[in-house]
């Protein structure tokens, strides 16, 4: 099996305009590479499934859609929040239609709210601009600079 990178540049001519985010974790290496757009929108991004990501129904495993949002919406909320250290405590995910192994699934996220060490977040998950899932987000956080006065 192709390595993630090379799975990505088998598939660049079709993605014309994203690119492997330049932080994930170990978790979204391995079920990646999830992309995001490189035209700087901070709200968008996607993932090319492959059979790496099929169920028993032959299908994309709802887990993949899951992490394909919770990656998606820790690096919103990352970099638009300067958050230091995040946990998602609650995932809710409704899941609308079936994704087949091999489609381009883009997860287009939106903050509602950043309070004190919380952070609201939906996403909604879409093939060939359908919807194909809802995904609403809780992340507790610490930001960064509240690192830096404790440190301090």
């Amino acid at each position: 099996m192709p390595a993630n990178s090379e799975i990505f540049l088998a598939c660049n001519a079709v993605l014309s305009g994203w690119r492997p985010i330049s932080d994930p974790d170990e978790f979204s290496r391995l079920v990646g590479p999830v992309l995001e757009r490189t035209d700087g929108d901070p709200t968008r991004y996607a993932m090319i499934t492959d059979r790496r990501h099929r169920n028993r129904n032959g299908v994309v495993h709802g887990g993949v859609l899951m992490t394909l949002a919770d990656t998606a919406v820790g690096t919103i909320a990352r970099r638009s929040v300067k958050i230091a250290k995040a946990a998602t405590i609650q995932l809710d995910q409704h899941f609308v239609r079936r994704v087949d192994v091999g489609d381009f699934v883009e997860a287009r996220c939106e903050i509602v709210r950043a309070a004190r060490s919380l952070i609201f977040i939906t996403c909604l998950l879409s093939v060939r601009s359908e919807i194909v899932g809802t995904t609403s987000v809780i992340l507790n956080y610490r930001r960064a600079d509240a690192d830096a006065e404790t440190a301090g």
